[in-house]
């Protein structure tokens, strides 16, 4: 065994790991208001951003694309942030940015409404 195998990672694990974070964010795009508390929602989605860094952690390349993002996803995003800005309640502005995140994880505003959305929650 070289160094290189040393350092390589197991793919099957990242490939298992891959496959729980697409599950995952599958679930989170269509996560609904009171079907969970604030805090099953929060836990639930940093289950999701755990199982993405414990993939970028088995790739030892902060650069990979691990959350490929489409067109129709980027719509999907700005579609549920628009939907948050005129939730009836907090709780559905909370899984409104969640979905919106689950779409886009890299989309600003949707990453500060979030915030904005625990912080009125708290």
């Amino acid at each position: 065994m070289t160094s290189a195998d040393a350092a390589a990672p197991a793919r099957p694990a990242v490939d298992e790991l891959l496959a729980g974070a697409a599950g995952q964010r599958a679930l989170l795009r269509t996560m609904r208001a009171h079907v969970c508390t604030p805090l099953e929602t929060a836990e639930a989605w940093n289950a999701f951003e755990a199982t993405v860094l414990a993939v970028h952690a088995r790739l030892h390349d902060p650069f990979a694309l691990v959350v490929p993002v489409l067109d129709e996803d980027r719509d999907a995003c700005r579609r549920e942030l628009a939907a948050v800005r005129t939730a009836c309640d907090d709780a559905e502005a909370l899984a409104g940015c969640v979905r919106a995140l689950a779409a886009d994880p890299y989309d600003p505003e949707a990453q500060a409404e979030l915030a904005r959305a625990w912080e009125r929650l708290s």
